[in-house]
Formats: structure tokens, sequence, C-alpha cells
């Protein structure tokens, strides 16, 4: 666990306090993050399953309502069945509001493959402020092995105070007698 902790505070360029503030609250059942150096990080688990928690996560946390990137960007995925390899692509795009189509352009990549039991982690940073990046990052690998946590936090909403009806008032209506019809 120390490991995994030091590996993603390196790729991230955080520091290890910060995360292991994070990284105990991972049960001991979730599968390992492992890395050789040099090439990308590796988990126990199939791509899809590991697409599975990254997408949870990223709409939970980076897409919520209040999520930092939900009025400024868009989710997209292409994900392959098992029996074509199973690779998917998690893009972060810019969200794009004078085009014809939604989204611009990528902004943060997350590349997911099949490397025999394992699937291999690949995180690429297109255009993300640094700052950004380095807490997605996190959040990627620390999802990736069924965390829930947020590195990147949604954005404190302040409530705005209510303004006071005004109270009803009973108006008064004054009886006008009138005499029947002869």
């Amino acid at each position: 666990m120390a490991l995994a902790g030091t590996l993603a505070a390196l790729l991230c360029g955080c520091s290890t306090q910060s995360l292991q503030a994070t990284l105990p609250k991972i049960g001991a059942q979730l599968p390992a993050l492992k890395s050789v150096p040099g090439e990308p990080s590796r988990i126990d688990a199939s791509p899809q399953a590991v697409y599975g928690l990254i997408a949870t996560g990223a709409m939970r946390c980076w897409f919520a309502v209040n999520g930092q990137l939900k009025v400024s960007h868009v989710f997209h995925a292409d994900v392959e069945p098992p029996s074509s390899g199973g690779a998917a692509e998690i893009s972060v795009l810019e969200r794009d509001r004078t085009g014809a189509k939604l989204w611009g352009t990528r902004t943060f990549k997350v590349n997911l493959k099949a490397s025999g039991e394992q699937t291999t982690i690949d995180i690429e940073n297109l255009k993300m402020p640094e700052v950004v990046a380095a807490a997605m990052r996190v959040d990627v690998f620390h999802w990736a092995q069924g965390g829930v946590d947020c590195e990147l936090k949604p954005v404190e909403v302040t409530p705005v105070a209510a303004v006071p009806t005004p109270a009803k008032t009973k108006a008064k209506v004054k009886s006008v007698k009138t005499s029947p019809p002869p």
C-alpha cells in the first residue's frame, strides 16, 4: 500500500502526505495497483471493470451537479467489448458553446488496455491546468482501486439567503347593501 502511495505521488507530483490521508481508506480486498518502471500503471482487473470504477467516480465527483468540470467540460468514453480486446478510452473535452456539437478540444485522456489478466492505465494531460490534472490523476488511480473519495473537490455552493416574502394581508372589503330588484 505504501508503494502505491509513493507511485501515485510520483506520477502526479503530489506529496505523499496528502495521499496517505486518502489511501488508508482503501480496503485491503481491493486490487493492487502495480507498476513497472518506465511503463504505465497496472491493476488486477478487466478494462471494463476499471472503466466502470473510473467512470462512476468521474460522474460522482468531476461531473456531479457541483462538480468542478460540470459546466466547462464534457465526459466521453469509447469502450470495446471484451471480445474485441476490451480497451477503453476516457476523454474529458472542453465544452463548446459556439459550435453545432457540444464538445470541443480534448483536455485529459485515460487509456485502459488489457495486459494479460491486468489492465494498463495510461493517463495523458493534454490541456488541463497542471494542478487540476494532478488531482484528476490521483482520482483515477484511487477509483481504479475501488476508492470513492475525490481529490478534485466539488465546487462549494454558497446558499443564497432567502428573500422574505411579504406577509399576506387581508384586504378589507366594504360591503355594499343593494336592494333586490323589483
